[in-house]
Parts: C-alpha cells; structure tokens; sequence
C-alpha cells in the first residue's frame, strides 16, 4: 500500500509517497544489490577482459549458478537477512531470461 504526507517549506508543497504495510505503518526498505557476477555467465567462465571469441560465443553461454549456487542460497540469504537488509536487488542479463534468444518459445 500507499500514503502520502506533504510538507510546505520555502513557499513549496511537497508532498512525500511512503510505501506502508496493512496496518498503515511506513516501510523503510533497506537493500542491497545481489551478485555484481550475475553479468558474467558461469559457463564459459571466462573473465569479461579476455576478448577472444567474447562476442562469437554469445548464443552458447549460461548463467545458471548467478549470482551463487542454488544449494547456498538459503546460507546466503539468511546473511543479508542477518544484517537487517529487508530488500534485495538482483542484477540480471537479459540473456538469463530469455535463453533460447529474443522471444523465441521454449521447446
């Protein structure tokens, strides 16, 4: 849900949107991006600054294991969680959405 307050100060109006839960009580978001590496596919791994082939090979890679492991993302998330981040921001590729290409149904 949604509120508003507005506040006038120097002759403006200014008017403040805060996200609230049910109870009307405001939300303070605290996050963080996940996994800067989730841009760089896991199979080739192959570091961005090695040019050879980096462009030629882009309908053969994969992003599967991004940001971390399947199988630690519970240690992982429990972490961040930890920390008192209520929020987190994945960072993808367009190439880990669509894998078969540009609107192309999976088989």
């Amino acid at each position: 849900m949604a509120s508003t307050s507005r506040i006038e100060k120097d002759g403006k109006l200014l008017t403040f949107v805060h996200l609230t839960d049910f109870g009307r009580s405001v939300l303070t978001l605290r996050g963080l991006n996940v996994g800067g590496n989730t841009k760089q596919p896991s199979n080739p791994d192959t570091p961005s600054h090695i040019r050879d082939g980096f462009l030629e090979n882009g309908d053969h890679v994969s992003f599967v294991g991004r940001p971390f492991p399947l199988q630690d993302a519970d240690q992982h998330l429990a972490r961040i969680k930890g920390y008192g981040y209520n929020v987190i921001r994945f960072l993808v590729t367009w190439e880990a959405i669509e894998h078969a290409g540009p609107y192309c149904p999976l088989l």
